[in-house]
C-alpha cells in the first residue's frame, strides 16, 4: 500500500510510456532496462496483491492502474499499465532480436 500512497503507478506508467531511442546504444540499453524493472515492479505489485487476504490492495492497485491510464498527448489514448508492460516486453524482445544479433 506504502507503494500505492507514494504514487508508483504514475511513474511507472510514465516510465513505460518512454520512447526507446535505438539510434544512441547506451541510452537504449539503458531505457531498456529501466522499462523491464518497471514491469518487474508492476509483476511484483500483483503478487503481492494477489496474496493479500484482505482485498485492499487489490482494489487498490486497480484503481490506479485505472486513473493513470487517462487521456494521451496530442489526442492520443494512452494504453493502461499492464498493457504498456505487455506490449513494450514484447516490442523490446522482436527489437533485441533484430539489432542484437542473438536470442533471448
Amino acid at each position: 500500500l506504502s507503494l500505492l500512497d507514494g504514487g508508483s503507478v504514475p511513474l511507472l506508467a510514465r516510465i513505460v510510456a518512454t520512447k526507446i531511442e535505438y539510434h544512441v546504444q547506451s541510452k537504449a540499453v539503458g531505457t531498456i532496462l529501466l522499462k523491464v524493472a518497471a514491469c518487474e515492479i508492476v509483476a511484483s505489485m500483483f503478487g503481492i496483491v494477489r496474496d493479500d487476504a484482505s482485498g485492499i490492495a487489490g482494489g487498490r492497485l486497480y484503481t490506479a492502474i485505472d486513473d493513470s491510464g487517462g487521456g494521451g498527448y496530442g489526442g492520443r489514448q494512452r494504453q493502461d499499465l499492464t498493457t504498456g508492460c505487455i506490449s513494450l516486453l514484447q516490442s523490446t524482445s522482436v527489437h533485441m532480436q533484430r539489432y542484437g544479433g542473438g536470442d533471448i
